[in-house]
């Protein structure tokens, strides 16, 4: 059993439905972590998420990109993790959870998780009684697959529902719905911790701003430098091709495949610092679709085009885009398209060889 020293973990408070922050632990974290805010069932949603034919890192991937479309509310907060062999996802409303933990978290960040995460693990059907109403739950493996809250305790009728849309379980469900049990409070698994798979959203959101903007000025860097080697280059050549046709003799057949050699390197340099290089493109998009709120989830760089993944809910607005970019004079090609079953919008783009540091 690993050994959990508390005074380094993550202090614990329950987020109440009218505000009030009550303790989940009878011993306090540390002041300096980033304290872990457990909210009240009801002010949560919940998903259990199929990934169909994607595994490992790409259904995670796929979770997250269908947390963010699919969410319920206008300024949703959200938690993806695996739980047993499952995914499944959290919603709340991040402005409600915000105007009740107040000014004194608006600078602290904290780690937001629901309720549920903080009990003691179920074996596979149970109801749990909470503050305010009653969830009913489905484990398996070791993880929570279903949930389902309500204010009033839950009867056949309410239980047979329940029952009736979750996931095969190990264990058929008892006809009649259990006894309710109030189990002992628990620290979320993986939150608080270094665990990269429980990371909410306002934490990736922060993480992906500031590593995408290294990310951006290193790679900027790097192509910057190579365009800037291959004109040293193509240059260099060019003076030794003019060269070595000055003092090749015109009858010496040695001296002019050289020189034909030379001139042909020299072709390939030039066309090399002069191909448009992604990373430029990139720069010359973001400031546009930034303009219109429209966030790049997804980077694919294939030979001279460069392919930006779009949230769905920019479709209304994504003709301006592209008008833009076109305008923008960066661009030779710009085409959209939509990919109904991901959800997400396809930005096509071939920048011009203008569109290039090293030139």
């Amino acid at each position: 059993m690993p050994i959990r020293l508390l005074f380094l973990s993550p202090r614990l408070r329950r987020l109440t439905l009218d505000g009030r922050l009550e303790p989940l632990e009878s011993l306090g974290g540390a002041a300096w972590r980033k304290p872990i805010i457990v909210l009240a069932r009801e002010l949560c949603l919940f998903s259990l998420f199929d990934p169909r034919a994607a595994s490992g890192a790409a259904a995670m991937a796929a979770a997250r990109l269908h947390a963010a479309a699919a969410a319920p509310f206008e300024n949703a907060g959200w938690l993806v993790r695996r739980s047993g062999r499952q995914i499944v996802i959290w919603w709340w409303d991040q402005t409600r959870v915000a105007a009740l933990l107040g000014p004194a978290f608006a600078g602290a960040s904290p780690i937001l998780a629901p309720e549920s995460l903080a009990q003691a693990a179920g074996g596979d059907w149970r109801i749990v009684r909470t503050a305010t109403g009653f969830e009913a739950q489905l484990w398996d493996a070791g993880g929570l697959i279903g949930s389902s809250w309500q204010r009033t305790a839950f009867d056949a009728a309410a239980w047979s529902t329940f029952v009736r849309v979750q996931p095969p379980a190990v264990r058929p469900a008892p006809i009649e719905p259990p006894n309710p049990v109030s189990p002992p409070p628990a620290r979320p698994a993986g939150l608080g911790s270094a665990g990269w798979r429980d990371v909410p959203a306002s934490e990736w959101a922060r993480a992906g701003v500031v590593g995408g903007a290294v990310l951006l000025v290193l790679l900027a860097a790097f192509w910057l430098g190579q365009g800037l080697r291959l004109k040293r280059q193509s240059e260099t050549l060019e003076a030794q091709a003019l060269a070595e046709r000055k003092v090749a003799p015109a009858q010496d057949t040695g001296a002019r495949d050289d020189t034909e050699q030379a001139r042909r390197r020299l072709s390939g340099y030039r066309a090399l610092a002069d191909r448009p290089n992604p990373i430029a493109a990139l720069g010359a998009a973001t400031p546009i679709l930034r303009l219109y709120g429209a966030p790049i989830q997804g980077v694919d760089a294939e030979g001279d085009y460069l392919t930006l993944t779009l949230p769905y809910n920019t479709l209304d607005r994504i003709d301006r885009v592209a008008a833009d970019l076109r305008a923008s004079g960066a661009f030779v090609e710009v085409r959209p398209t939509t990919d109904p079953a991901r959800r997400v919008i396809l930005l096509r783009l071939k920048a011009t060889s203008a569109v290039n540091p090293g030139a």
